[in-house]
């Protein structure tokens, strides 16, 4: 079910409108955003967000492996993994919450890829913080392939249960 903002009953309590700038905007990503959740509707399609610069700037970092190299130094207690996990995390949250990324997008595929071979028995995603369990970066990665259109995979289900 979609719902439109009744403009009106909010707007009114603000000194200028917060809006003018989100629709003046000349970023397509701002624009779609705008249009669909303030609108209700748009007529631009995520494909066309996608081949952005900035958004394209970011997959091309992708490892081959689905993750993305975490740039800075890490400590020698942590593995690469670890830290690859994370910076993963945050490319992914860009490019699915920013920029609309949705599995049918390689980059979003290649990542659930390498999140789920990092998925323990009992369902949760391990390595973050090594081998320990990890409610809060499970619970955060996988709002994120739910919303890239992965609501209906098995492994989100272990991973939820």
């Amino acid at each position: 079910m979609h719902h439109t903002i009744d403009m009106n009953t909010w707007i009114q309590k603000f000194h200028f409108n917060p809006t003018t700038p989100l629709s003046n905007s000349s970023n397509l990503a701002i624009q779609y955003f705008y249009q669909k959740n303030i609108l209700g509707e748009t007529d631009i399609k995520l494909e066309d967000i996608w081949p952005l610069k900035e958004p394209q700037s970011i997959v091309r970092r992708q490892q081959e492996n689905g993750s993305w190299k975490y740039p800075g130094k890490h400590s020698s207690q942590w593995s690469r993994v670890d830290y690859d996990q994370y910076e993963t995390y945050l490319q992914i949250s860009y490019l699915v919450e920013k920029y609309g990324f949705t599995k049918e997008h390689s980059a979003i595929s290649k990542a659930f890829d390498f999140f789920i071979t990092h998925q323990d028995t009992i369902g949760d995603i391990r390595g973050i913080y090594a081998n320990q369990y990890s409610p809060n970066y499970t619970a955060a990665i996988i709002k994120l392939f739910i919303k890239a259109g992965y609501h209906n995979d098995k492994r989100i289900d272990k991973a939820l249960n």
